[in-house]
């Protein structure tokens, strides 16, 4: 301005006024920021987010390369100036959230300044993925009833799974054994059909091969009638199956005496279970006769297939009929005294009467004279 300073003759400035006595800096010290949004907070298998860069200033050098991702990819991009856009496609068969965010110095504004916003929570957006299908893990079998044949199925999934739009005809079921199980009614107990926190539902069974503990039901999944889903949408894969396994324990289903050595006299109870049980160790104490008007008592045992062999003492000599007589087995919690199948431990049975399998037995011949003129007839 003018008057501001002096010569060494006193004079003072009076040019205050000239263009030359200002001169203009132009100044741009405001950092660009950048702010994340995305289309979705949540996806599932098969689907895909748009996340959108809403950026203070226009730039021209923000690329995709600049973007952090974990948990999925990022591609389709596109944009300009102050806004830009691309997708999320979340990992595969993932749980793991999808984070986007963009770090410090990444662009630069006309004036080069660089952004410095990383920190700020509008530089990451963080999207919850649930990538993963729900599977089947098993297909157990068991005998609700305890008389020797499979009714029941239960399910169990990897997850939690909705089952409010399935029905009966979402599973087709093969027997190992041969026979044509059906689905008769579902959600047994607690789990039903309109559940939509269930890890594992309960089928009744009808058309099962009867007397049979063995044998194994595997289903096939049909979503023709409605899809199981997992609670983040997740539809299990179509034909998902999985091998059945043996929950059913061994169940005593009859018991015959028999004369074994042919000479007459009682000496052995065969005792026929549901299935194979060779795998159990035989101890005399966890069989009783609770109806045993010949005072049997039990010997030795051994195991042929489905069937107990066991060698009893005490019987009617001569006489192939026994009164009356029934046979149980009590399982005594031990391991060592378990009938087993070699998973299952069969029950305390009920008591069985038992069933003549012996054959008349020839045991004596006399002549005689019974008209008394001295010559045998």
């Amino acid at each position: 301005a003018d008057t501001k300073f002096t010569d060494a003759a006193g004079n003072t400035n009076a040019d205050g006024s000239d263009a030359n006595n200002t001169s203009t800096i132009t100044v741009d010290t405001v950092l660009p920021t950048i702010a994340l949004s995305s289309s979705a907070a949540n996806l599932k298998a098969g689907e895909t987010a748009t996340i959108t860069f809403t950026i203070s200033e226009s730039v021209s050098d923000f690329v995709i390369g600049d973007i952090t991702v974990s948990g999925g990819t990022l591609g389709s991009f596109t944009g300009s100036g102050t806004s830009y856009t691309v997708v999320f496609t979340p990992t595969a068969s993932s749980t793991a959230n999808g984070v986007i965010s963009v770090a410090d110095t990444k662009f630069t504004d006309a004036a080069g300044n660089t952004n410095a916003d990383g920190s700020e929570s509008n530089n990451t957006e963080t999207i919850t993925v649930d990538t993963v299908l729900p599977t089947l893990l098993s297909a157990e079998t068991a005998d609700n009833n305890g008389d020797g044949t499979v009714d029941r199925l239960v399910l169990t999934f990897s997850e939690q799974v909705d089952l409010t739009n399935v029905d009966n005809d979402n599973f087709t079921l093969t027997e190992s054994a041969g026979g044509n199980p059906t689905i008769a009614s579902s959600g047994v107990g607690n789990n039903k059909y309109s559940a939509n926190d269930a890890t594992s539902i309960t089928f009744n069974l009808a058309g099962v091969t009867a007397n049979n503990t063995l044998l194994t039901i595997s289903p096939d999944y049909n979503d023709a009638t409605g899809p199981i889903i997992d609670n983040a949408g997740n539809e299990m894969s179509f034909s998902e199956d999985v091998a059945g396994s043996d929950g059913a324990a061994p169940i005593l289903l009859s018991a015959t005496y028999k004369d074994t050595n042919g000479d007459g006299t009682v000496n052995r109870i065969d005792a026929v279970y549901s299935e194979d049980i060779t795998s159990s160790t035989f101890e005399s104490s966890d069989w009783t006769f609770p109806a045993n008007p010949n005072g049997l008592s039990v010997g030795s045992g051994a195991f042929s297939g489905s069937t107990v062999q066991i060698t009893v003492t005490g019987a009617p000599a001569n006489t192939t009929v026994l009164g009356t007589t029934t046979v149980k087995y009590t399982n005594q919690g031990s391991s060592t005294n378990s009938i087993t199948d070699g998973s299952n431990s069969s029950a305390t049975s009920s008591v069985i009467t038992l069933s003549d399998e012996t054959v008349p037995i020839l045991l004596s011949a006399t002549y005689k004279d019974t008209n008394g003129d001295g010559t045998v007839n």
